[in-house]
């Protein structure tokens, strides 16, 4: 942890004004100001672990998104990570999670072209989802003609034809309703064959998730935050609080379309692709990341985007499938 050092750099002119506050940084922040609440600090400031606030009034409040658990908090003078109601890490689930740091619990999936040359699902990715009307796409199956896309839930029952392997949520059909569960499935059509996928479950928040949800979405577009630090940090981290792969690795997508050059966001994206069980794509963002940051200069994201893509790489090299990741 990279200490913080605060200095003051000017004796107030007046008894009682606030007095400048510089400011060290620290490699990974752990949270934003989303108000003006700060004595010192102006809204949209990151915060370092261990940093201490001072609201600017007695009994004042600082508004705080938390990264490492999702929240957003409305903290009191002192340390914003000394207590349990501050900006702490969520406690971890009993529910095994496949991340960077538990790579173990991680299946490992055919990739395109291998024995069976089913199709694979990639979105909606994940399990949970927000958006009501989200986009389907898949893994092309060689010698595939079309594919009929299936969707089933409650009160919900259709299915599309295409010659695409991307199909938007078709608008004559009633968007998914919050608190259902779903099941997608994608049959591939050969001349000779049908081959179908593994039906993929998703779970629809519940209307109060949701709602909260989109209310802390408003929060940070409303700060006029760099689009590529809103989507790798402040957006990624709402909707990461309730697993929702499918907004985060879109937005972060959204990001690669229009250019982005930053590879932390990249390597970002290839933890939340591996989460998504979606190794390869998560190998294609970590290399990218690699790139970027060598071009750059960047030595610490560097070292970090290397040594996740080498964490994966020994992961699915241990499992008993095997299946090979780009080179």
């Amino acid at each position: 942890m990279v200490s913080l050092m605060l200095m003051t750099l000017h004796c107030c002119p007046a008894l009682g004004q606030p007095q400048p506050i510089a400011r060290g940084s620290c490699i990974n922040s752990i949270a934003r100001i989303y108000n003006e609440g700060d004595r010192y600090l102006p809204k949209g400031t990151l915060l370092c672990p261990g940093e201490r606030i001072h609201p600017k009034r007695i009994g004042g409040k600082v508004e705080v998104l938390c990264f490492l658990n999702g929240k957003i908090l409305q903290l009191a003078s002192g340390s914003i990570s000394d207590a349990p109601d501050k900006c702490i890490e969520a406690t971890p689930g009993s529910e095994k999670r496949c991340t960077f740091q538990t790579p173990h619990d991680c299946p490992k999936f055919k990739g395109p072209g291998e024995v069976g040359n089913e199709p694979i699902i990639l979105s909606p990715y994940g399990s949970m989802l927000l958006s009501q009307r989200p986009v389907f796409s898949w893994h092309p199956v060689k010698g595939a003609t079309s594919y009929k896309v299936y969707l089933t839930g409650y009160n919900l029952d259709w299915q599309l034809e295409t010659k695409n392997t991307t199909l938007p949520y078709p608008q004559d059909q009633p968007e998914l309703q919050y608190g259902i569960v779903y099941k997608i499935t994608i049959l591939a059509r050969k001349q000779q064959q049908t081959t179908s996928s593994i039906p993929s479950v998703v779970y629809m928040l519940s209307q109060s998730d949701a709602q909260n949800t989109l209310e802390k979405i408003k929060k940070v577009l409303a700060m006029g935050l760099p689009a590529d630090e809103a989507a790798m940090l402040d957006l990624d981290t709402v909707y990461m609080e309730k697993s929702l792969l499918n907004e985060t690795i879109q937005t972060m997508n959204q990001r690669v379309a229009a250019g982005s050059q930053n590879p932390t966001l990249y390597r970002v994206l290839g933890d939340r692709y591996l989460e998504a069980w979606l190794p390869q794509e998560a190998t294609r963002a970590y290399q990218k990341a690699i790139e970027l940051a060598q071009s750059s200069g960047n030595a610490e994201e560097l070292k970090t985007a290397k040594e996740h893509l080498r964490v994966l790489q020994e992961s699915q090299s241990q499992l008993p499938t095997s299946m090979k990741l780009d080179q």
